[in-house]
């Protein structure tokens, strides 16, 4: 996958429109959209020398809309009790788990992991606990940006159809 860099002042006046501020740390786009605009954006784990708990952040307004709603209508408690009946998924999670894992540990000395243990070692979207499935937003972007998130893969079938890029979201 390539990532392109955020240097330019235009992609961060989007980001801007798009999460409402201006976002801390160095970012990278993982995924941009069919109109060239972040979709989902990966961030480094330690900004001003506190951990981000998210490494793949989705910043799409549309996206972000629409797991909304699926948040709203119970969707992570579904996906939470479909992982922990499912070996293969929850295999498949671990899987994914570990690899945001990876990425946290891309940059930290042995010091620094020690130091931020707790939120090195959390999962995709910040929980202790493998099975419990918080936040959809997070899963989602993972999946976008690496393929093999299985609660993002299922987000997305979900809201796929309802999304349509048919205009710019941010101008």
């Amino acid at each position: 996958m390539d990532r392109l860099a955020i240097y330019s002042a235009n992609i961060k006046d989007i980001l801007y429109q798009q999460i409402g501020r201006q976002p801390r740390g160095k970012v990278e786009v993982a995924v941009s959209c069919s109109k060239q605009l972040p979709m989902v954006i990966v961030s480094e784990f330690l900004v001003d020398g506190q951990p981000f708990p998210t490494v793949f952040w989705l910043t799409c307004p549309l996206l972000v809309s629409l797991v909304h709603q699926l948040e709203g209508n119970g969707e992570a408690k579904r996906i939470s009790r479909l992982i922990s009946q499912n070996i293969d998924l929850s295999d498949e999670l671990y899987l994914a788990w570990k690899n945001q894992v990876r990425q946290r540990q891309r940059n930290l000395n042995p010091s620094q992991i020690t130091k931020y243990q707790k939120a090195v070692y959390a999962g995709i979207d910040g929980s202790q606990d493998r099975y419990y499935i918080k936040c959809l937003h997070a899963h989602l972007a993972d999946f976008l940006a690496t393929n093999k998130n299985p609660v993002g893969k299922m987000v997305w079938q979900l809201v796929s159809e309802s999304f349509s890029c048919s205009k710019r979201c941010c101008e």
